[in-house]
């Protein structure tokens, strides 16, 4: 629900705002995974006793949080008087663009499969493994900022080829560093991630591009939310499937599975860099349809 509201407001603010909005966005999602990093340092299977503490104390933060949070927001609506937006905002849908989340999400769950073979110290593993949810956040901050310099089609695109040679050089690199390996999982889910979160982004320039082209006068995202939904859902379900029973089938034979730890990447970035050079809402074309967006938004308002 949360990201849905999330989405919705994207479609009705400037695209200025929209940057700063993911910024702050990418800022809130690192501080809430800083819980998951402390809870990956206290977990003790064979006394559960400080976890349940830590949850309780966190469930408590969290609704008064959430209570607050929630009350201010109406103080916020009621001082313009605009109860229109308020029920906008729980009712509109916005789409999640496929992003290719396949990968995305093969990724978050395959790393505690990886790491349980790959480095058999708990501890290590643990910290890690907390890092992997931290560090994605952190790097959305900085590729938002990089957006509003270069454009988010660019900053896409460059993190598929990074992507792409990073699992490369691994490749050649072969099994012989474990440091490396470590590097390479944190990096490579940061790269997807950051990839799945700048998204929304274009999302919204599609649906900037459909009202323009078919002079709608107001966003219709409704079509585009069912389209995509109907594209990533698959992905989200399939991927933990396989990724559990492709892992598991290998018997811990650790060169097998860093063989398909490097394939999957390499294959997923080709595939997505293919796909990207096919996207054409951006550099001059992008700037001429928010132009005119912008001005016709004016001129409605005059």
């Amino acid at each position: 629900m949360i990201d849905l509201n999330y989405n919705s407001l994207l479609i009705d603010i400037s695209v200025h705002k929209r940057e700063t909005l993911s910024s702050a966005s990418a800022i809130g999602n690192a501080l809430g995974s800083l819980p998951l990093l402390i809870s990956y340092l206290i977990w003790n299977s064979s006394d559960l006793r400080l976890f349940r503490i830590f949850l309780t104390i966190l469930t408590i933060i969290i609704m008064f949080g959430f209570v607050f949070v929630t009350q201010s927001m109406k103080r916020v609506l009621y001082y313009y008087n605009i109860k229109s937006i308020e029920r906008n905002i729980f009712q509109e849908r916005i789409p999640n663009l496929w992003q290719f989340v396949f990968h995305c999400h093969f990724n978050s769950n395959s790393i505690p499969l990886i790491l349980s073979i790959f480095i058999p110290s708990s501890s290590f593993a643990s910290i890690l493994l907390g890092i992997s949810f931290l560090i994605p956040h952190l790097s959305n901050i900085y590729f938002v900022y990089l957006c509003k310099s270069q454009g988010t089609y660019y900053v896409i695109r460059n993190l598929f080829y990074i992507k792409l040679f990073f699992s490369l050089y691994l490749f050649i690199q072969g099994n012989n560093s474990t440091l490396l390996l470590c590097l390479f999982l944190v990096s490579n889910r940061m790269f997807t991630e950051g990839i799945c979160k700048l998204c929304d982004l274009i999302i919204t320039d599609l649906i900037d591009e459909d009202q323009f082209i078919y002079k709608r006068t107001s966003p219709l995202p409704a079509l585009i939310f069912g389209t995509m939904t109907f594209l990533s859902k698959p992905g989200q379900t399939l991927a933990p499937i396989i990724s559990s029973r492709l892992f598991y089938s290998f018997n811990n034979q650790q060169q097998a599975l860093f063989n398909n730890v490097i394939m999957i990447p390499i294959i997923c970035s080709l595939c997505q860099i293919i796909l990207w050079r096919k996207f054409t809402l951006h550099g001059h074309r992008l700037k001429s349809l928010r132009s005119i967006l912008k001005y016709s938004s004016q001129t409605m308002i005059i």
